[in-house]
């Protein structure tokens, strides 16, 4: 399909508009399509991954195995938690958000709820013989 229409553009057989609306694309498609096609060949035609080459900032495995091993030892420490219990073993600064991932991806994320705390009430015989202030 792009092949025959980058063919049809670049020999002018048919018209731009008229290939690409048989295609339901934009021109500026098409000339791209053509100027892969000058650069690359047929293989520039291919569907090319928009995923990047290479992830700048993705954590090392020896680091994502400490930031394991700690929760494991550590199960009830959150994430800020254990950023600061790596940085006293290793000296490594590990973000509390990615060590929080680390440990969502790996399925070893534990809420725990707080326990209930009775709320204190306060009760007088007389009205207005206990007032509250609250400060801003």
């Amino acid at each position: 399909m792009k092949y025959r229409a980058v063919i049809n553009y670049l020999d002018r057989v048919k018209p731009t508009r008229e290939i690409c609306s048989s295609l339901g694309i934009s021109d500026r498609t098409l000339r791209r399509w053509a100027t892969r096609y000058r650069r690359e060949g047929y293989n520039g035609l291919m569907s090319k991954s928009k995923a990047p080459k290479r992830v700048h900032n993705k954590l090392a495995e020896d680091d994502e195995i400490l930031v394991i091993d700690a929760k494991l030892r550590n199960p009830a420490a959150g994430a800020r938690r254990l950023s600061y219990i790596l940085l006293d073993e290793t000296g490594q600064e590990f973000n509390y958000r990615t060590v929080h991932r680390v440990i969502e991806r790996n399925g070893l994320h534990t809420e725990i709820k707080p326990k209930k705390v009775d709320c204190k009430r306060f009760e007088r015989k007389h009205p207005d013989s206990l007032w509250h202030l609250r400060r801003n």
